[in-house]
């Protein structure tokens, strides 16, 4: 599974790509800041890490619940 950074550069690729080709309207603008937004949360980073590191990038609930407290 590709770390979390290399995941949001890519998107990030993508996005700026289309904006470049097709110009990003409003509606799709809010909905890559909202995702974004998302993606910038310290507990979103920590859970995907988590995942990541788990024996075959899956993980229990019960798993990551402690970690995040």
């Amino acid at each position: 599974m590709p770390s979390s950074h290399a995941s949001l550069a890519a998107w990030s690729a993508v996005c700026a790509t289309a904006a470049a080709s097709t110009g990003v309207r409003t509606v799709a603008a809010e909905r890559l800041a909202s995702l974004f937004k998302a993606l910038a949360d310290p507990a979103w980073d920590k859970l995907v890490s988590l995942i990541a590191a788990s024996d075959g990038g899956e993980a229990c609930i019960c798993d990551l619940t402690e970690p995040l407290g």
